[in-house]
């Protein structure tokens, strides 16, 4: 679901703000393309996974390739990106970016452990959120060249409009009326995304801070949490 990812919007939007034209290919149904602004969404009308999702990815890119021409650059993102933006790039002879926004742990899951360690390295640069993330790339020998790329996340009018979030927070019956300590998770909710684990660590934080989750995510997985 693209609008679940902020770093892929605001890539998008810099992109459009250069004057460079954006078509997003995406495995999962979207509720709205509105967040992308004017990139074409091109969306599969079911969740789909592994070889399906690879083979609709590539099919729906290249139609869209040969339908507009070659395109500038290929951003594959996550595990389940790479191996389209891969097979695209050998294709067409364009460059591709691996955009990695988690790890999977060494052993969670052997084919995608081995996925990443054969095509990462043929990436013209690969793209991790923070420092720490470039660390753990040259701890798994990935070889490629990497860049630090912030995750911006573009708010969306449903959600308090920059520099509003203690006052958005008041007026929907926070605790601490917007006026404490805040820790916000921004994106999609999951296990991935150590939620419990930050919950736990919370006590040891001075004052009394407020958990503000900001987005969707797995509801029985919050719930339990």
């Amino acid at each position: 679901e693209p609008i679940l990812y902020p770093p892929l919007i605001h890539t998008v939007h810099v992109s459009a703000a250069r004057g460079l034209e954006s078509v997003v290919v995406a495995s999962t149904p979207s509720a709205s393309s509105r967040p992308l602004g004017s990139a074409l969404l091109i969306a599969a009308e079911r969740n789909l996974k592994r070889f399906a999702l690879h083979s609709f990815l590539t099919r729906r890119a290249l139609a869209v390739i040969c339908e507009r021409g070659k395109p500038e650059l290929i951003i594959g993102h996550d595990l389940y990106g790479l191996p389209a933006a891969a097979t695209l790039a050998s294709v067409t002879g364009r460059p591709f970016v691996y955009h990695c926004h988690y790890f999977h742990r060494r052993g969670e899951n052997v084919l995608f452990n081995l996925t990443e360690r054969t095509l990462a390295p043929r990436a013209a640069e690969m793209w991790v959120p923070a420092p720490e993330r470039a660390a753990i790339v040259e701890s798994k020998r990935l070889r490629a060249r990497v860049q630090v790329v912030r995750n911006c996340p573009r708010l969306v009018s449903s959600l308090p409009a920059k520099g509003t979030l203690r006052a958005w927070l008041a007026a929907h019956g926070s605790r601490s009326r917007g006026e404490g300590q805040i820790i916000t998770r921004h994106g999609r909710s999951g296990p991935p995304h150590l939620i419990r684990e930050v919950i736990e660590c919370m006590p040891q934080l001075a004052g009394d801070p407020e958990f503000v989750i900001i987005g969707r995510g797995d509801e029985e997985y919050i719930r339990v949490c």
